[in-house]
């Protein structure tokens, strides 16, 4: 199994694990993750600035794509760091931005990103992460990676949408009054194998109208649709320290015209500085 060497400046393995974002990565160690998502794994290795991946030639691409190792983010961190100089050090964004850095808006699969944030509704990381867990293992099948990256112990694939529709699938999960939200969504994507490639294709506005007419998709969890698995890096999902750090810091109003082309990205840092100055709680 070969090992790439991949450049990766203002980007941190762990602080993208703490951002809210992901629930399914295995921290190994500091700095250490078996990374998951769909059927796919890799083991990550963080050095500096330097990314150790491991895994299949053929499945390269997918990583460097998911893990946004091609996209702006050093290029956007770089402006980011440039106004919080400006700001002064004692100012929020700029104690912020300090804390955070390294946090990269990951571009995850679809179907997985509705399930999952569909479950995070109400709910803390850790039990998302229970879930999801325990969900992956019950109906997920054979991660596609799993010999070539013996001998870690690898999760299940991430379940089928079919697999997430049958009857009874879910039941002892756990999942509360989600579970008819998860099995609607799950048989919608079962019942039309192009509904992820029709909500990719369209404008950032009908995707969001599309996705609020999912039954159980609210604002919050379409804003996490759209910035974490469809691209749009100026959706703004307004989660409990989203709305604190907005009334606390910015009670005139926050300048998002000021971070168009990456809103996605400062949502990012003001979850994670929350989190990090006021102690982690739920998503």
């Amino acid at each position: 199994m070969p090992t790439f060497l991949l450049p990766a400046p203002s980007f941190d393995l762990d602080k993208i694990a703490d951002s809210g974002q992901v629930f399914r990565w295995r921290r190994l160690g500091a700095g250490r993750f078996l990374l998951c998502t769909a059927d796919r794994a890799a083991l990550a290795v963080q050095e500096g600035e330097t990314l150790q991946l491991t895994c299949p030639e053929e499945s390269l691409p997918f990583w460097r794509h998911y893990l946004d190792l091609d996209g702006d983010g050093a290029a956007c961190w770089a402006v980011l760091r440039a106004w919080a100089q400006e700001d002064g050090e004692a100012a929020f964004l700029s104690r912020a931005v300090a804390a955070a850095e390294g946090v990269r808006v990951l571009r995850q699969p679809l179907f997985e990103t509705v399930i999952a944030f569909l479950v995070s509704q109400n709910n803390n990381i850790g039990r998302i992460t229970s879930i999801l867990n325990a969900m992956t293992a019950r109906l997920g099948g054979p991660c596609r990676d799993g010999a070539a990256l013996a001998p870690l112990a690898l999760p299940r694939a991430f379940p089928t949408p079919a697999a997430l529709a049958a009857e009874g699938a879910l039941e002892g999960l756990r999942l509360g009054y989600r579970e008819r939200y998860v099995r609607e969504a799950a048989r919608r994507f079962a019942e039309d194998p192009t509904l992820e490639g029709h909500l990719l294709s369209l404008s950032p506005a009908e995707a969001r109208e599309q996705l609020l007419a999912f039954d159980g998709i609210g604002p919050k969890v379409a804003d996490c649709i759209a910035l974490f698995a469809l691209g749009q890096r100026d959706a703004f999902p307004r989660d409990i320290w989203i709305r604190r750090a907005l009334a606390q810091q910015f009670p005139d109003g926050f300048p998002s015209e000021r971070y168009e082309g990456f809103l996605g990205l400062v949502q990012q840092v003001l979850f994670y500085s929350m989190r990090a100055f006021h102690g982690r709680g739920g998503r």
